[in-house]
């Protein structure tokens, strides 16, 4: 059994399931969702919540083949889904990884580029990872691409050039090599004229054919007819003159000798060389004939040999490098170098655990920068990495924030000394993926929410809250898997959380 065959069935087999829910399509809806939109990983809990072991990764390939180009599954998406009748010669389902990207490089590559709005061909781990499970790329996949298009280790995932490689690779994602077809050269004319002279004489092989073989010796050139060219004279000497390169009959008479003059046109004037750029003979020093001289190399960015102190003559001088982003090789001492510790208005923050500094860390380079590779370049100075001094002395100038250099040597020893660009936007991207905790007070409510979580030991519990019709049911539901929960709870949770809300709180206890 195909791929392809394989998840056709389980489609079929899970809209049988759903549809048996309810008797009409909102009906189903609310019972088989909570909320107005669901995600891939809401839907496949849903699903199993239903008997049905299915991957995320054949979840969101039924998606594509259904048409649910979105992250979420709304309503109207649903119905799509119900409805959906896969055939045969429907591909979708049974495309392996590489076909599926080819399939979608269009909206592949606006992802990327939804990301990465200067259109600069590099995104982070981070973005690189969410857009790979958007197109459910397994993690070993994932991981393999990392590697190949990030090969220098700068952090930043190459995706032009994947994109490319996917576009032009038949089989697997490395990159095609092309190769120039060969060239045709054109035979020159004395060629043409020795070969049809030597046709009409005889050929070897004609004494050898059999003499009830009719078929004539191949010729790979046209040969001519007295019945179609009457005029034209079969004899050696009009031959030559025809075929002649300089005749006024030959095809070939546009062409240049061997002996002629490369300054001499076919009408047999001699050229002005100066409009090839040249000096004409006569008149060495003066460009008069509408040419010109050997262009200046000022033009260029380099100084004229005539003149090489004075670049005067029209031209620059040579380009600065910083335009294209380079440092200037010389670096003029009147730069001032700030100092963290001279900073009279800077916040300071003072004892900060590292996950703490870490955030805020990532959260000023954010609210400041392009990117993580912009302020890297800027702190650095001249060095090669981000050292205790560079990091301070930047946040200070940049966001008013002065940071102990105590805390911040216990961020460089995390991450394994000095920063260079990869590890800095690595701790840029660990940064934005922690998350500030609160205190709060513990609610009845919320006593109530763990008591239940306590006892959950499978995910068939949300199978009883989305089936139940009201506190007594759920309660009752609850017991059947082993759970004791107290009707009051219940309804006092419904009435302020609703299902949805209910069905959330307790997943948050469970994370």
């Amino acid at each position: 059994m195909t791929e392809g065959i394989r998840r056709r069935q389980t489609l079929q087999q899970i809209q049988s399931r759903i549809k048996s829910l309810g008797t009409s399509d909102w009906n189903i809806w609310n019972m088989f969702s909570t909320e107005d939109n669901l995600s891939i990983e809401q839907f496949s809990s849903r699903i199993y919540a239903l008997g049905f072991e299915v991957s995320q990764q054949d979840i969101a390939i039924l998606w594509r083949a259904v048409g649910i180009t979105s992250n979420t599954m709304t309503y109207n998406d649903f119905i799509r889904f119900l409805q959906y009748q896969g055939s045969e010669s429907n591909n979708n389902l049974n495309l392996s990884l590489n076909d599926r990207l080819r399939s979608n490089a269009r909206e592949f590559l606006n992802k990327f580029l939804e990301s990465d709005q200067n259109a600069s061909g590099l995104v982070t781990y981070r973005i690189f990872n969410e857009i790979g499970d958007y197109f459910s790329i397994p993690k070993s996949e994932i991981q393999d691409m990392i590697d190949r298009y990030d090969d220098e280790g700068t952090g930043y995932i190459k995706y032009f050039k994947l994109i490319s490689d996917i576009c032009y690779s038949k089989n697997d994602i490395p990159t095609p090599k092309f190769s120039a077809p060969p060239l045709e050269i054109p035979p020159s004319p004395h060629r043409i004229n020795d070969d049809l002279q030597r046709n009409q004489n005889s050929s070897p092989n004609k004494s050898r054919r059999s003499t009830y073989d009719p078929t004539p010796t191949s010729s790979p050139y046209r040969q001519y007819s007295s019945e179609r060219n009457d005029s034209f004279e079969y004899s050696p000497e009009r031959r030559s003159e025809d075929y002649s390169p300089n005749s006024v009959h030959s095809p070939y008479r546009d062409f240049p000798s061997a002996n002629s003059s490369p300054n001499m046109s076919p009408s047999g004037r001699r050229l002005d060389p100066s409009i090839f750029g040249q000096f004409s003979p006569k008149s060495p020093s003066s460009p008069s004939f509408g040419g010109r001289d050997k262009l200046d190399p000022s033009i260029f960015g380099q100084y004229s040999p005539k003149s090489p102190s004075s670049p005067s003559s029209g031209g620059r001088g040579k380009l600065d490098p910083s335009i294209f982003g380079e440092k200037p090789v010389i670096m003029t001492s009147e730069q001032p170098e700030f100092n963290a510790d001279e900073c009279t208005n800077c916040e300071r923050l003072n004892n900060l655990p590292p996950k703490e500094l870490v955030k805020i860390i990532s959260q000023q380079v954010s609210k400041f920068f392009r990117g993580g590779k912009q302020a890297f370049s800027k702190w650095r100075g001249k060095s090669e990495y981000l050292d205790v001094e560079d990091i301070r002395n930047g946040i200070a100038r940049d966001t008013n924030i002065l940071v102990q250099r105590r805390d911040l040597q216990e961020i460089i020893k995390i991450y394994g000394g000095p920063f260079n660009l990869s590890s800095f936007v690595r701790m840029l991207s660990d940064g934005s993926s922690y998350s500030e905790s609160r205190n709060r007070d513990v609610t009845e409510g919320e006593a109530a929410i763990s008591r239940i979580a306590s006892q959950i030991r499978n995910d068939s519990w949300e199978d009883v809250v989305i089936r139940a019709r009201n506190a007594q049911e759920m309660c009752r539901g609850f017991k059947e898997i082993g759970m004791r929960v107290s009707e009051s709870d219940i309804q006092n949770l419904m009435q302020k959380l609703g299902r949805s809300g209910f069905i959330n709180a307790i997943r948050s206890k469970l994370d």
